[in-house]
């Protein structure tokens, strides 16, 4: 019994050692890109990607905890997602598992038809600002990249940004199928 509690102790304290030294040697820098074609002209694209609320998920929820006092995602948000054509809450919150994302405001710093940067305020990437890139591929055919640059600090700064590659990832993939969705509706 005692060989066994003092190889658990071992183990625990090769795995805690291995989690420091990780965390040390990680990078720190937060980098990355989404990108998605959106079949529809380059001047359509940015009418609708300079409007943050409408498509990009954390200014929708932004937008909707501030107007409709909505603190718990999953609970509250229920019907009242703006009408996009095949949005729905699931898809809405995913990669947001938390109420953390409704503390999250986003401000446009500037707005050119190629380039378009937001400041992410309060959240764990506070003062992040993405840019928003708009690329005429064709007559109807444009390219959105969001990119994102942040450098953590701390002790864990390098596992937070891995978890933002990956949270962030999942959030723009979803913002970036929303404003698709709504560049690509038939007009009304």
């Amino acid at each position: 019994m005692f060989k066994l509690l003092k190889w658990l102790f071992l183990l625990t304290l090769i795995a805690a050692c291995v989690v420091i030294i990780l965390s040390l040697v990680m990078p720190k820098d937060y980098m990355h890109e989404t990108s998605v074609d959106i079949a529809a002209p380059a001047s359509k694209v940015y009418t609708y990607a300079r409007n943050l609320n409408v498509w990009h998920v954390v200014g929708m929820i932004d937008q909707l905890a501030n107007n409709e006092g909505i603190t718990e995602i999953g609970k509250q948000l229920g019907s009242r997602v703006p009408d996009i054509p095949g949005v729905n809450v699931d898809s809405l919150v995913t990669g947001a598992k938390d109420a953390d994302i409704l503390n999250m405001k986003l401000k446009l710093i500037s707005a050119e038809p190629s380039k378009i940067v937001y400041k992410v305020i309060g959240g764990p990437v506070d003062g992040m600002q993405p840019e928003i890139l708009i690329e005429s591929v064709a007559a109807k055919q444009t390219r959105v990249t969001i990119r994102e640059k942040f450098k953590y600090d701390g002790f864990f700064a390098g596992a937070k940004a891995l978890a933002a590659r990956y949270g962030s990832g999942k959030i723009n993939e979803n913002s970036l199928s929303n404003l698709k969705k709504i560049c690509e509706a038939p007009e009304k």
